[in-house]
């Protein structure tokens, strides 16, 4: 069975897509059968393993509105271990026309039931915000990887990201582990950038929320 991995932050333009798609070709390369799922309108990731979204005739909207199969959706990429579950502006519906319904929170989940015995990871890119489709993201997800950026609001976004995963697990999936947080744009020599990695580093208040965290190792 494979790991399901959640990129997500809550900040915009911390490098959630970049880390997205590195960690899903890194897997790859491996040899290892990944599945990179975009869980963003705006479909980065998908653009970004070079898809041309408006030529793609079914998203992951298809799949959560129950108008095709996940099987129907995913596409092959340019590595041969690494295929993609796309994303396009459709998916914005998603908002309005599933929030309503019955067990909304684990439309996604239920629909990677079937196919999750088929990867070895499957990695959720998410949009930068608190919706459906990032509460979605979480819930279906084994482990959480939160990009933070090295800068000034990073902490305080952070502590944030911490409740938010808190009170998805005390409602949602209590078996959920944060997988780490991925210091991103950090500066080597920079004051404020150095500072802000080593109050993560040290941070009792961080390392309790890590202390269960997957270990890469020992996992894959």
């Amino acid at each position: 069975m494979g790991h399901i991995v959640c990129i997500t932050s809550q900040k915009g333009g911390v490098g959630k897509t970049t880390t997205a798609i590195n960690l899903s070709a890194a897997f790859a390369l491996a040899e290892k059968d990944s599945l990179l799922i975009d869980c963003d309108p705006l479909g980065h990731a998908t653009s970004g393993l070079g898809f041309d979204k408006t030529r793609i005739k079914k998203s992951l909207y298809d799949a959560l509105a129950g108008q095709a199969t996940i099987g129907e959706i995913i596409v092959g990429s340019g590595l041969r271990c690494l295929k993609l579950l796309p994303a396009k502006i459709s998916l914005c519906r998603a908002e309005f026309e599933l929030t309503t319904a019955k067990f909304k929170e684990y439309v996604l989940r239920d629909l990677l039931v079937g196919i999750k015995s088929e990867y070895d990871y499957i990695v959720i890119d998410c949009p930068p915000s608190l919706n459906f489709l990032t509460i979605n993201a979480m819930i279906a997800s084994d482990l959480l990887l939160i990009p933070l950026q090295c800068e000034f609001y990073a902490l305080e976004g952070l502590d944030y990201q911490l409740e938010i995963i808190k009170v998805i697990k005390e409602g949602f999936i209590p078996e959920i582990r944060i997988a780490g947080i991925l210091l991103t744009m950090h500066e080597e020599g920079e004051p404020l950038s150095s500072q802000i990695a080593k109050n993560v580093r040290v941070s009792s208040r961080f390392r309790i929320g890590l202390r269960s965290a997957w270990e890469p190792g020992k996992n894959a």
